[in-house]
């Protein structure tokens, strides 16, 4: 991947309340696809309102800050990949700066869309749920586990033993023709997600946030993962639960994604023109 960055150094924010921590990080990572920042304003807001939730004060605009990633795109000449994005602060120095950049990606491939993957639960719970911010403890034990036991991804359940999302995913379960998701205060609302729960609400499928024991995974008959890299990716199993794949809702929600996707890259390339 290309070393190219970009990089805009700022002023430290009056009024923003960081505490005494000596680093802190807001972000995002998009996906580009055929030259598209995939649901780039939906990423910017979801930024703002992380910075709003963790008492931050961001010093660039959502103009600036789409101005830098087409910077970034154009220096790069790229078409395809995850680019982040992050405001880092600095109290103890008085300092703040954003930095873009492209980063190392894997998306899953046909074989995980036809098949399903593999997850195991983890218990973990983020202090925030409802920012993105970079929690290193979390994401390093995740690695761990992913890397060890060969997963996509791993899922965090709570010290109540409820599932939250995953480490890097949102998660949603079917039983009935009904898909369920935890409540959404108990977790990041991932663009992917949100965009699933749009597309349920319009086509009349029927969608619940409730709390969901780890002990309650029987009762379900299919699962699947939404993100940024996987979009909409069906689960084989979690722990010792078997998922089927051949989930009729499932399925229309995998194609009702990619026809989302698709015209929003048609929107984007007639407005570039």
């Amino acid at each position: 991947m290309s070393e190219i960055m970009i990089v805009k150094e700022g002023d430290f924010v009056e009024g923003s309340s960081l505490g005494s921590k000596p680093l802190i990080k807001i972000y995002e990572v998009i996906r580009l696809m055929k030259s598209c920042p995939i649901f780039l304003e939906d990423h910017l807001d979801r930024m703002f309102r992380s910075a709003d939730v963790s008492g931050i004060k961001l010093w660039l605009k959502k103009d600036q800050i789409s101005n830098a990633l087409f910077e970034l795109i154009c220096a790069n000449e790229q078409t395809e990949g995850n680019i982040k994005f992050e405001f880092e602060f600095s109290p103890l120095e008085n300092r703040s700066r954003f930095m873009a950049r492209f980063i190392p990606h894997s998306y899953p491939n046909s074989m995980d869309y036809s098949k399903g993957v593999k997850m195991i639960n983890m218990p973990s719970l983020r202090p925030n749920p409802n920012a993105k911010v970079e929690n290193l403890t979390i994401r390093d034990q995740a690695d761990q586990l992913i890397r060890s036991n060969g997963l996509f991804d791993v899922l965090l359940v709570d010290p109540d033993g409820n599932l939250t999302e995953g480490s890097r995913s949102n998660v949603f379960f079917i039983k009935d023709s009904c898909v369920y998701s935890a409540p959404e205060s108990d977790i990041l609302l991932g663009i992917t997600y949100l965009k699933v729960v749009e597309f349920c609400r319009k086509n009349e499928i029927e969608l619940v946030n409730k709390k969901i024991s780890l002990h309650d995974l029987s009762e379900f008959s299919s699962a699947f993962v939404t993100g940024t890299s996987p979009m909409v990716l069906p689960i084989r199993n979690i722990d010792d639960h078997q998922f089927t794949v051949r989930s009729l809702v499932l399925q229309d929600i995998m194609k009702g994604y990619q026809q989302m996707l698709a015209e929003y890259i048609k929107q984007y390339h007639e407005r570039s023109r």
